[in-house]
């Protein structure tokens, strides 16, 4: 099971969102429509990894770089979740 994927050629992400926070969901986005960009540029040719290699780390590169930004754009913004969990 995956919670997104973009699919190659179509210029189509699909993200699962039911019971995600927000935050999450964003960072699904974000990682998706940079694997569309890959995409546009003729970045996606042959075996595309699952998990490390060029496409997915700038994808989740980029889509923590979002989600940092997002965090700090509201003034007074502590955290991007509504709630600390402690472990």
């Amino acid at each position: 099971n995956t919670t997104a994927a973009y699919s190659v050629g179509e210029n189509k992400c699909f993200v699962y969102g039911k019971n995600r926070a927000l935050p999450d969901i964003m960072r699904s986005i974000a990682h998706e429509m940079t694997h569309m960009m890959q995409d546009e540029m003729g970045l996606l040719r042959g075996s595309i990894r699952d998990a490390g290699g060029f496409h997915e780390d700038q994808a989740n590169a980029k889509a923590g770089e979002i989600i940092k930004l997002f965090a700090k754009s509201k003034e007074g913004r502590k955290a991007i979740y509504e709630s600390k969990v402690v472990i």
